[in-house]
C-alpha cells in the first residue's frame, strides 16, 4: 500500500504506526543486441581478411561480427569501405617554405600593383591558391620580409 506524505503525517501525528517507505526496484532493462568492443579498430590484415570471408559467401554480416567481435553495421562499414575503413588519405603536412625566390615575389608584387592582374588571376598564372598570392602581395606567412639591420624599413 503506497502512502502520501500528508497520509503517513497525519497516521503519525494520531498514534499510528507508519509504515516504511520501500523504494521501487530498479531492474535493467534487457538489451536486445549488446555491441561488445564498439571502439575496437582493426588492423588491414584482420580488415583483409573479414573482407575475403565475406566475399567468399560463407559468412554474413552478423557472422562476421559475432566471430570478430564487433557490431554488424562495423562489419559493414569495413566491407563497404566506409568510415574509418575507407580510403585512407595523404596527411598533408604543412611547412612554411618558400616556394618562389625573390625575383618571382617581385615579379607577383609589380603585376599586382600595376592592376591588369587580381589575386585569382595571378594564381591561376602561376598555379598557386590565392591565399599563396595573397601571402606574397602582404608580405605574410613564409613571404615576410627578411630581417636587415641595414634597412630600417624592415626593424620593426
Amino acid at each position: 500500500m503506497h502512502l502520501s506524505i500528508k497520509q503517513r503525517l497525519e497516521m503519525k501525528l494520531a498514534g499510528y504506526p507508519v509504515p516504511p517507505i520501500i523504494e521501487p526496484k530498479i531492474t535493467k532493462i534487457p538489451q536486445k543486441f549488446k555491441r561488445t568492443n564498439y571502439e575496437r579498430k582493426f588492423d588491414d590484415e584482420q580488415i583483409t581478411l573479414i573482407r575475403s570471408l565475406y566475399h567468399s559467401q560463407s559468412y554474413s554480416y552478423r557472422k562476421l561480427a559475432a566471430e570478430f567481435g564487433t557490431c554488424r553495421a562495423t562489419i559493414e562499414h569495413i566491407i563497404r569501405g566506409e568510415g574509418a575503413y575507407g580510403p585512407r588519405q595523404a596527411v598533408k603536412v604543412r611547412t612554411s617554405t618558400r616556394i618562389f625566390d625573390d625575383e618571382q615575389i617581385a615579379l607577383i608584387r609589380s603585376l599586382y600593383q600595376s592592376q591588369p592582374y587580381s589575386i585569382k588571376k595571378l594564381a591561376v598564372a602561376f598555379g598557386v591558391g590565392t591565399t599563396t598570392i595573397g601571402n606574397i602581395i602582404r608580405g605574410e606567412g613564409a613571404y615576410k620580409p627578411k630581417h636587415d639591420p641595414t634597412n630600417f624599413a624592415t626593424n620593426w
